[in-house]
């Protein structure tokens, strides 16, 4: 293979603080090179100087063999640099077909000039996309398909996938990684940025591990199994061995149940009940009713039938300010909407405190910035200043220090490395041992199975699997999800070539 981009001694800054140090990275033609690290490795800032949206201090890089020294975006794109982040999605009110040729010199065409185009690109591609669908009527799943086609339509050469399967199922990760196979086939450069170590064994030909600025592996990832790529991030941190709940799991004695709960045509009926310290995992598609689940929970959505129990006693829970009265905390999945301008002490809440009252809570902060390995200075730092991995870990915070016993939380380790999905997962069953009950959503298979006593598993707005988790495997989890012929027909994401 010949050689796409190459960076060679580059550093770079923010402030006073030195992020990238003499780094040296190298991508060849038709490889997809996957970039790991932990929390504040430099993953990120590595990504905004390849995009063209921080500059260097020191060091150069060259894009098949020409000077590359992008001084924005745009110029980054005109040189054939795609980016595409966790966050980023196209334009709602968009066709599919207009999304997809936003950016190039068919923009101003008629729109039958494009639809014919945008359909040739999506068959080339082999995805499931109709050219003439409105982008706010997709799901997340195909809306970064749109994305990852797009860089096809613009003709980048090197394509920067940025986290962007943190939220998505099995399924709809083996499409995804389906049409970057087809971009590496035609010649182009991939560096996928991801935490999850079996993305990493099924997509990747190389794996680069960043730590402290700098690459301290870069070799091939043939014969590294989950273990193995975990070791080269956890290094001297112990795992954890989760503990069975033996708590009923009848209404009477659940920290929290559901009985004939019905919402629309998404849910039907759901019966659930959570015991005091379990940790419940629940998983389902996007339009499984999963969601809506979860915002019945914590009060987002009133059920137009059916019983809210807690503690075996009916709840009206019409507000979430109602579930925190009592004792629902919650943690959204709504990364991009959050306010981050908050201090890590204000994320626990609480006004005019007595002076004794407020040490006690810097003291609670410090230790769980040191608990959940937050990578912090000054706990009066705003939230926004922290990387991705550790804002998560502070909204986390903010929803279990609003004091509940019942902890309902969405995704709490989208975005956050290997050994913070550790800390966050042993903090969250210490909470357990004391008797809170905790329901986390997830859509990583393997999550679910490490760290669950129980597994739910929705699908049309009913429940189609429920179990101790130790009955279950993956496939098991994927086809209560998708159901048989809907499996073999996606494919999981290992099999797909």
């Amino acid at each position: 293979m010949d050689t796409l981009v190459q960076v060679r001694g580059a550093s770079a800054s923010y402030q006073a603080r030195r992020v990238l140090k003499e780094l040296d990275l190298t991508i060849e033609h038709g490889e997809t090179v996957g970039l790991i690290g932990l929390n504040g490795a430099g993953k990120s800032t590595l990504v905004k100087v390849l995009a063209g949206q921080h500059p260097l201090d020191g060091g150069t890089m060259t894009i098949a063999g020409e000077r590359y020294a992008p001084a924005s975006l745009e110029e980054a794109q005109a040189c054939g640099v795609g980016v595409i982040s966790q966050n980023s999605e196209p334009p709602l009110d968009l066709t599919v077909a207009r999304a997809l040729v936003r950016n190039t010199f068919r923009c101003a065409e008629e729109h039958d000039a494009v639809r014919e185009w945008a359909a040739d690109l999506i068959a080339a591609a082999g995805v499931d996309l109709d050219p003439d669908a409105v982008v706010g009527t997709l799901d997340r799943a195909r809306r970064a398909l749109v994305e990852v086609v797009r860089m096809m339509a613009e003709e980048a050469q090197l394509v920067i996938i940025d986290e962007v399967a943190v939220t998505l199922a099995d399924y709809e990760i083996a499409a995804l990684h389906h049409v970057l196979r087809r971009l590496a086939t035609e010649g182009r450069g991939i560096l996928y940025i991801t935490h999850r170590m079996d993305e990493v064994q099924s997509i990747v030909d190389r794996v680069v591990v960043m730590d402290q600025g700098t690459v301290v592996v870069d070799g091939s990832v043939a014969g590294l199994g989950s273990d193995a790529l975990e070791g080269l991030l956890l290094k001297d941190i112990s795992q954890l061995e989760t503990r069975r709940s033996e708590g009923a799991h009848d209404v009477e004695h659940a920290a929290i149940a559901l009985t004939g709960v019905r919402l629309g045509e998404r849910l039907r009926g759901v019966d659930l009940a959570v015991a005091p310290g379990e940790v419940l995992g629940i998983t389902g598609t996007f339009d499984s009713g999963v969601r809506e689940l979860v915002e019945v929970l914590v009060g987002q959505q009133l059920p137009d039938d059916g019983v809210v129990y807690r503690n075996g006693h009916p709840v009206h829970l019409d507000s979430p300010e109602e579930a925190e009265r009592h004792g629902i905390s919650h943690l959204t999945d709504a990364v991009s909407t959050r306010e981050n301008d908050h201090t890590l002490v204000a994320g626990l809440g609480g006004e005019d405190l007595a002076l004794s009252d407020e040490i006690v809570r810097a003291r609670r902060m410090i230790e769980l910035v040191r608990e959940l390995r937050i990578n912090t200075a000054n706990i009066n730092d705003s939230v926004g200043h922290l990387s991705g991995g550790d804002q998560q870990k502070a909204e986390l915070i903010r929803s279990i220090e609003r004091g509940g016993d019942v902890l309902v939380l969405a995704h709490p380790t989208q975005g956050v490395d290997v050994a913070a999905r550790l800390s966050v997962f042993s903090y969250v069953h210490q909470l357990a041992a004391t008797g809170a009950a905790v329901i986390f959503l997830s859509t990583d298979m393997s999550e679910l199975l490490k760290w669950s006593h129980r597994i739910v598993v929705l699908a049309q707005g009913t429940i189609t699997l429920h179990g101790e988790t130790a009955s279950f495997n993956e496939d098991q989890l994927v086809t209560a999800m998708l159901g048989e012929q809907e499996l073999r027909a996606s494919g999981r994401r290992a099999r797909i070539g």
